[in-house]
C-alpha cells in the first residue's frame, strides 16, 4: 500500500464553512456597493455570491431589490419571492416583495405580502407604511390613515408615514390632522416636495422608483 503523502503537501480543500465566510463577505460588500450608489457594483458581487451558494436568501434577497431599485420589477418579484420560499419567516423579505407586487400593479397580491410581514414582525414600521400605501391605493381610507398612524407610532422620524397621511387627510381621507402631519414631517428634515418626488429608503436612495413601474402610486419604503 503506498502512504498517504504528508498532510501538508495536499491542497487544501475549501470547506463549507469556508464558502459560507466567502458569501457573507461578498454581500457585506454588495451592501456597501448599494449604500454608496453603486448598483452595478453590488448586483455583480450579489451574482458572485450566488455563483459560490445558488440558495443564499440574502444574496437572492438583495439581488432583488437591486432590480426593483433598478427598475426591473417582474425579476424583482422573482428573486425575492426565491428568498421567501427559503425563509418564509423573514418579514424583511416579505415587506419588499409586498413592493415589488405593487410595483407591478399587484395591490392585492402587496398588502397580502405586507400583512405577513406585519404577522412576523409587528414592529416593522416600514411594513406598516407600505401597507397603508396598498390600502389607499385600493381606496380603503380609513385603514390606510390607521396603518400610517401605527408606523408613525412605531418610528416617529419615518418622515415619509408623516408626509402621506397629511396628504391622505388633505385630499379626501378621514377628516382632521394633516397639518400636524405634514409639520411632523418638516420636523425630521422631508419637506412636503421633496418627498412627494419620491423618496425611498434614506440608505438606499431608492428614485421615484427600490423603481417605478408604479404609474401615479408612490414608491414605498425597503425594509432592511
Amino acid at each position: 500500500m503506498t502512504p498517504s503523502p504528508p498532510r501538508h503537501d495536499r491542497a487544501r480543500r475549501p470547506s463549507v464553512t469556508d464558502a459560507a465566510a466567502d458569501c457573507d463577505a461578498i454581500i457585506a460588500g454588495a451592501r456597501r456597493e448599494q449604500e454608496a450608489g453603486r448598483p452595478g457594483a453590488a448586483e455583480q458581487a450579489c451574482r458572485q455570491a450566488l455563483g459560490l451558494a445558488p440558495d443564499d436568501t440574502e444574496a437572492l434577497h438583495l439581488l432583488g431589490v437591486l432590480a426593483l431599485q433598478a427598475g426591473r420589477p417582474q425579476e424583482a418579484a422573482l428573486l425575492i419571492a426565491q428568498a421567501v420560499a427559503l425563509r418564509p419567516g423573514e418579514a424583511a423579505y416579505l415587506c419588499n416583495l409586498g413592493e415589488a407586487h405593487r410595483a407591478l400593479g399587484e395591490v392585492t397580491q402587496a398588502l397580502a405580502c405586507q400583512r405577513q410581514a406585519i404577522a412576523r414582525d409587528p414592529a416593522l414600521a416600514v411594513a406598516h407604511l407600505n401597507q397603508a400605501l396598498a390600502l389607499q391605493a385600493l381606496g380603503r381610507h380609513g385603514e390606510a390613515a390607521a396603518s400610517y398612524r401605527q408606523a408613525l407610532t412605531l418610528k416617529p422620524t419615518l418622515a415619509d408615514a408623516a408626509l402621506d397621511l397629511g396628504t391622505l387627510l388633505a385630499t379626501g381621507g378621514p377628516s382632521g390632522g394633516a397639518g400636524a402631519s405634514f409639520r411632523g414631517a418638516q420636523q425630521v428634515g422631508l419637506a412636503p416636495l421633496e418627498a412627494s418626488s419620491g423618496g425611498w429608503g434614506a440608505a438606499s436612495k431608492w428614485p421615484a422608483s427600490r423603481a417605478s413601474a408604479r404609474g401615479a402610486a408612490r414608491p414605498g419604503r425597503r425594509a432592511r
